[in-house]
């Protein structure tokens, strides 16, 4: 499997499903209460020893909906001391870790299943918003694949 590279989605075809912001919030709610739950167990990307129950923030960078608003793709982002981690950076505070996450609403919550990519140890809630964001809006086509043939931020998706 290869990602291609440049590959932005046509205007046509970017996602501008809005939600009203009350839904919004009760989904971001749910999500982050089941990544709670998967660091807990420490399952799927949160199975890192660097990750602290207590210490780690849970940030929902981005929720994408399809036109139907029942799948979603959300950008996570975790935020946690640095000191946790195996060799620490002293002259930062905080590390961050990014991954996407696609998700499917049902009647008794939100499935979540982790597909990334994953980026770790970034200086910055920034750097780690802008590295996830351009790995799935330019660079989520895989080459040779049916499953992954549009970028997340296109309404074919």
């Amino acid at each position: 499997m290869s990602f291609q590279k440049n590959s932005n989605t046509p205007a046509l075809y970017i996602s501008n499903n809005k939600i009203d912001n009350a839904e919004y919030n009760v989904d971001k709610e749910m999500i982050v209460k089941k990544f709670v739950e998967f660091l807990k167990v420490r399952e799927g990307f949160f199975n890192n020893g660097s990750l602290s129950k207590s210490e780690t923030q849970i940030i929902i960078d981005t929720i994408i909906y399809s036109p139907d608003f029942k799948k979603l793709g959300i950008l996570v982002i975790v935020k946690t001391p640095t000191l946790l981690q195996l060799l620490p950076n002293k002259n930062q505070k905080w590390f961050y870790n990014s991954t996407f996450y696609l998700g499917i609403k049902q009647d008794h919550g939100i499935e979540l299943k982790m597909v990334g990519p994953t980026f770790t140890n970034e200086k910055s809630f920034e750097i780690a918003s802008e590295n996830i964001r351009e790995a799935c809006f330019k660079h989520f086509i895989v080459k040779k694949s049916d499953i992954y043939k549009f970028n997340i931020d296109d309404e074919r998706f």
